[in-house]
């Protein structure tokens, strides 16, 4: 049998897990890469590695996957971004896409986007949600 099933990660690890993993859905083969390698590190700082975190997958509840809302008043925001990322492909130009990771990276520690920031997101948001019709 397997190891039982003893992994806690800390809020801010397992933002930081979150955000890598959804990373991995890049269509960019070295932010792939670099996802991987961060992500084994933040895991390995909390004494885990990829086989904790997926006996963690396996063991929670199924949940339905949705397109996020439009409404950033409450955090949404970083999910819209993350959506862009990994729905974008060739529709997110290198100056949208590096503004989403940015604005991701910045979240940790800069908080809220501005009013600015946001209006550009949404515009992102409707160029994705129109490509996939």
């Amino acid at each position: 049998m397997g190891r039982a099933l003893s992994i806690h990660l800390p809020p801010a690890t397992a933002d930081k897990a979150a955000k890598l993993i959804r990373l991995l859905g890049s269509d960019k083969p070295n932010e792939v890469l670099g996802s991987v390698g961060a992500l084994r590190r933040v895991l390995e700082g909390a004494g885990a590695d990829l086989h904790d975190l997926a006996r963690l997958v396996e063991a929670a509840p199924s949940l339905p996957l949705a397109t996020p809302d439009e409404d950033t008043s409450d955090g949404d925001w970083m999910d819209l971004a993350y959506y862009c990322l990994q729905n974008g492909g060739n529709v997110v130009t290198e100056r949208q896409r590096a503004f989403l990771e940015n604005l991701i990276d910045k979240s940790s520690y800069e908080g809220w986007p501005t009013e600015k920031q946001v209006t550009w997101l949404k515009a992102i948001v409707e160029k994705v949600r129109a490509a996939h019709g």
